[in-house]
């Protein structure tokens, strides 16, 4: 059957040449690349139209997947209407999957029942149960209170020498023995006035010792350098201090950079939670947390866990700074790990990430034997390792199988829940020979904003070099520059903008995005700015969160520089455990921005503060010099304008309409 018969219906625009040429591929791997609103998803419904009237293969041996709940009913129900549509066609035992759903019908298929799915596979649920195991490892566990006293006075990069107490020391030697004296329960006062009036070094400055312990009444000073490296001057002064001791009866004690604090612990301890390290304590709990979920996507466990720090105790005089903490951190994580674990045996449960790696222990050990002759894979640029050797699993266990994946690495933004570049850009390294097809026509936005957007992606050459066309030839401006003030002020010059330049009359879209969920308006601003432009039909969102849908008019807010910016210079406190093949200056935040620009139908509008504005935005304006930058002006100005203009033209437009 020509190409034009089988699907020119299809779908509501026909499949162009390269959405065909993917449909009709006869590799066993064919990776498409889809570009922002080249239509990933008509292409699926294709390949599936194109395996049943080809007689390939029937409805129960086609297995689509995708990662979100609502793409996997998407897909299936799309393809349900398309088979009504066409006709001849039979669903039976056809069902579009999450990776999540697959791995519980295999665990379920092996195992004869369905495994109960874990209560803490709920954000806050997870939360409360690892802050009730991390406090209650600070009060009982000896151990575990080393590791947190290692890794707040070493590795924590936001101390800045600001110790648990709250207190910020002059060295590291005083953090360490700041920390120690913390997690030991022994109060004390930093840079304490000795008892007596005593002038050492300049008249009005009084002897202050670095740390007075009042319970045991001992005065300590802390020299940060070893006793062998002391100057002339420093042996002198050190002298004297002896001196008075003595001479007052006073217990003293002096402390240099080699030396251990061997101090007997309080009989009481106190919760460091309880005092001053509430926030720091959160920090470091949410940053064990996000390791756990990241480790357990990429398909490892506790056990792999022990083993590593059993493997690895040893030589530490060796190991460099990053494996120090890392090693740190990991013996932090593991029983908050192993108590999770624990807990899931008790509760006879099983998590997400557990359904994908027992289904893949299953398929390897032959429990299970795939049925499927052809698998589908929706988004695979979010694929996580775990993800993917389970593809692998059944791949080895029926080398038949043909895949399609469908994807685009300029859309690589999840690399926090385990997706990485390599993944999509090497994907031959993982399934052997590929065919890969690039969707070359974007149905949602025009030329103009296709280029810009492809221009500036296209910058990390890591990343697969594309041409995108727009279906949409025709020349209008489409990215425009909006100086912004705090809180939002500015952004109701862009409504009146867009109601003056368009001078719509109909409802048009309207998505405000932001990097950080925190930067996007609260419920009542969006409610007044519902109000008071209707024809503006406003939604907000994260960009991470916005990837998949689209709107006429993109509004990003904040495109600032700094940690809080587009990009955003926040520390990637995983970095240590990711995948290091990525070198390119921001390769991510480009890609995210990206993601940003491409949800747009007809124009965007980048909000940012002229003393702090983005690198993006500068370089985009050095490419392209025919971007505008609306002028602060005065919002009820303009508003009253737009709405002027509007009516205006409305006016005209029905006087014509009756006329005729």
């Amino acid at each position: 059957m020509h190409k034009d018969e089988l699907f020119a219906h299809l779908e509501k625009n026909p499949l162009t040449t390269k959405q065909y040429e993917a449909c009709a591929s006869q590799a066993k791997t064919t990776l498409v690349l889809a570009g922002a609103g080249t239509g990933k998803t008509s292409t699926l419904m294709g390949r599936i139209v194109y395996l049943w009237e080809k007689g390939l293969n029937q409805a129960h041996q086609i297995l689509p997947l995708a990662f979100a709940v609502d793409a996997a009913h998407e897909i299936q129900s799309r393809i349900e209407k398309v088979a009504t549509s066409v006709g001849g066609f039979s669903l039976e035992g056809f069902q579009a999957r999450t990776f999540h759903s697959l791995g519980l019908y295999i665990v379920s298929a092996v195992e004869g029942q369905q495994p109960l799915v874990s209560t803490l596979i709920d954000e806050n649920s997870l939360l409360s149960f690892f802050q009730m195991h991390f406090s209650q490892l600070r009060k009982e566990n000896l151990s575990y209170r080393e590791w947190l006293y290692q890794y707040y006075t070493f590795y924590d990069e936001q101390s800045s020498r600001r110790t648990l107490n709250d207190d910020y020391v002059l060295n590291q030697t005083e953090l360490r023995i700041a920390n120690r004296l913390y997690f030991l329960g022994i109060p004390y006062c930093y840079h304490a006035h000795y008892e007596k009036d005593i002038y050492l070094d300049k008249p009005y400055q009084p002897y202050c010792c670095t740390f007075y312990l009042p319970d045991r009444k001992l005065y300590i000073d802390v020299l940060d350098c070893k006793e062998t490296e002391l100057s002339l001057e420093q042996q002198q002064r050190q002298q004297k201090l002896n001196n008075i001791h003595q001479h007052y009866g006073t217990n003293y004690q002096i402390f240099y950079a080699d030396d251990e604090v061997m101090f007997e612990p309080s009989t009481i301890y106190t919760d460091p939670m309880l005092s001053h390290s509430v926030g720091r304590m959160d920090s470091l709990l949410k940053l064990l947390i996000n390791l756990f979920l990241y480790l357990k996507s990429m398909g490892y466990s506790s056990q792999w866990l022990k083993t590593y720090l059993q493997e690895n105790q040893t030589h530490s005089d060796e190991k460099t700074f990053p494996l120090l903490k890392q090693y740190c951190l990991y013996a932090l994580l593991y029983p908050l790990w192993q108590a999770y674990e624990d807990y899931l045996k008790d509760e006879k449960s099983i998590d997400f990430d557990g359904m994908i790696n027992k289904a893949k222990q299953y398929i390897k050990e032959g429990r299970f034997i795939v049925p499927w002759q052809d698998i589908l894979i929706d988004e695979f640029q979010d694929i996580s390792l775990a993800r993917l050797q389970l593809i692998q699993a059944m791949r080895e266990q029926n080398p038949a199988i043909r895949l399609f994946c469908v994807g685009d690495d300029w859309q690589t933004i999840y690399q926090f829940a385990g997706s990485e570049l390599t993944y999509i850009r090497d994907i031959a390294q993982y399934f052997g020979e590929v065919k890969v097809v690039s969707l070359d026509t974007t149905f949602r936005f025009h030329q103009q904003l296709g280029d810009i957007s492809s221009t500036f992606v296209q910058q990390n050459p890591r990343q697969y070099q594309k041409e995108l066309r727009s279906f949409d030839t025709r020349i209008r401006n489409s990215v425009f520059l909006v100086p912004q003030n705090t809180e939002h002020k500015n952004i109701e010059t862009v409504f009146a903008h867009v109601l003056y330049d368009l001078q719509i009359d109909a409802p048009k879209t309207c998505l405000i995005l932001a990097r950080f969920n925190h930067q996007l308006p609260d419920e009542m601003t969006l409610n007044r700015w519902q109000t008071s432009y209707p024809l503006l039909l406003f939604r907000c969102a994260s960009i991470h969160a916005s990837k998949g849908t689209e709107a006429d008019i993109v509004i990003i807010v904040d495109v600032n520089s700094g940690e809080e910016g587009l990009p955003s210079e926040k520390q990637d406190r995983l970095a240590l455990f990711k995948c290091k093949e990525e070198t390119f200056l921001y390769a991510e935040e480009r890609r995210v921005f990206y993601v940003a620009l491409t949800r747009a139908r007809e124009r965007v509008y980048l909000c940012y503060d002229v003393q702090n504005i983005s690198p993006f935005i500068e370089e985009i304006q050095q490419r392209h010099a025919f971007i505008q930058r609306i002028k602060k002006s005065n919002d009820h100005s303009i508003k009253k304008q737009s709405w002027v203009k509007w009516f205006s033209g409305w006016r005209d437009r029905l006087m014509k309409s009756l006329e005729k």
